[in-house]
């Protein structure tokens, strides 16, 4: 077995070291479908030992290096797809959902045998032999469903998190290490990009969940965003049975998700705080920034104090901005 192991190392650090330079569109489909190649070669691999005699130890080693490959096919498949033509994506993103239909399945067949190994194992010594088989993890063959893709849009992520949720993360006779692989299956665009130097690894799938959570479930920015959804609802007057109805469902929405994260604007939403968005909104963006930055680093909900403190420091930051830059010009020297 060790020397299937310096194998699968040289095979995953040969191909890393060889296209970790590679920039070019060809290079990035070479790069793509060696790391095909090889992820394509340890889902046989586990699949092969998954179904002959169990070697345990060989199939904890081949899902570790069969994480750490999935990671660096992860990162080329992106690549990959930024550098196609929009008309070749979708062929391209269907051959790779049914290969990782196939590593989800894989997978899922290597954790069920180690969690009935590490069972078996605690059973000999702790339960008399009739309640060996009642263990939970014994008999898992639930299948996962098919699931969403979370791009980072903020107002998307508690629908996404609490499939996923149901389907994966609660469930007790899955590894970590495959939790996390169908989590970086689901994701794409900027909550790819947020785990993107995170290894698939079993240690790192709690902080990358609390990561995402960190980045896109802020229950203020969340409040901002419904709130500006609200105030965009159309100016026109509402017309007919139809456009009250379309005006009921633009609101319900926005207001039924408020109430969920606990900021029911009848009771828990003050008026300035209603209005805070909309204010900001009139600032240039890097005062934006700013301000939302502050916010950030505050556990409290910005009152309107707070933010009439803040556009006074703004202000007197850009007086002295402009009279440092006046006091230059005059010390400069003139032919």
């Amino acid at each position: 077995m060790d020397a299937t192991s310096d194998t699968t190392s040289d095979r995953t650090s040969s191909t890393n070291d060889s296209t970790r330079n590679m920039t070019s569109p060809r290079s990035r489909t070479r790069t793509y479908d060696a790391e095909g190649s090889v992820l394509k070669y340890w889902i046989d691999r586990l699949q092969g030992l998954c179904a002959g005699p169990t070697d345990i130890e060989a199939i904890r080693e081949a899902t570790k290096t069969l994480g750490r490959t999935t990671q660096l096919f992860f990162e080329s498949r992106q690549r990959y797809l930024d550098s196609l033509p929009e008309e070749e994506r979708d062929p391209a993103i269907m051959e790779f959902d049914e290969l990782i239909d196939k590593l989800q399945t894989t997978q899922l067949q290597a954790d069920e045998l180690l969690a009935t190994a590490e069972t078996s194992s605690s059973a000999e010594i702790t339960q008399p032999p009739a309640t060996k088989n009642n263990n939970r993890k014994t008999n898992s063959t639930r299948p996962i469903p098919k699931l969403p893709t979370f791009d980072g849009e903020i107002l998307q992520f508690k629908a996404f998190w609490d499939q996923f949720s149901a389907a994966v993360h609660r469930r007790e006779d899955l590894e970590d290490v495959t939790k996390f692989v169908h989590l970086r299956s689901c994701l794409a665009g900027a909550a790819l990009h947020a785990i993107s130097g995170v290894t698939t690894a079993v240690e790192n799938y709690p902080a990358v969940v609390q990561l995402l959570h960190d980045r896109f479930y802020r229950v203020s920015d969340i409040l901002d965003a419904h709130i500006l959804k609200i105030f965009s609802v159309t100016k026109e007057v509402v017309k007919g049975k139809e456009g009250l109805l379309a005006l009921h469902d633009k609101l319900y929405g926005p207001l039924l998700e408020l109430k969920a994260i606990g900021r029911d604007l009848d009771t828990a939403v003050s008026g300035f705080r209603m209005a805070l968005p909309q204010l900001v909104s009139q600032l240039p963006k890097n005062i934006q920034s700013r301000w939302k930055g502050q916010c950030g680093k505050s556990a409290e909900e910005p009152t309107s104090q707070t933010f009439l403190d803040f556009l006074a420091e703004q202000a007197r930051c850009a007086v002295d901005l402009v009279q440092s830059t006046q006091g230059k010009r005059i010390s400069s020297p003139h032919a």
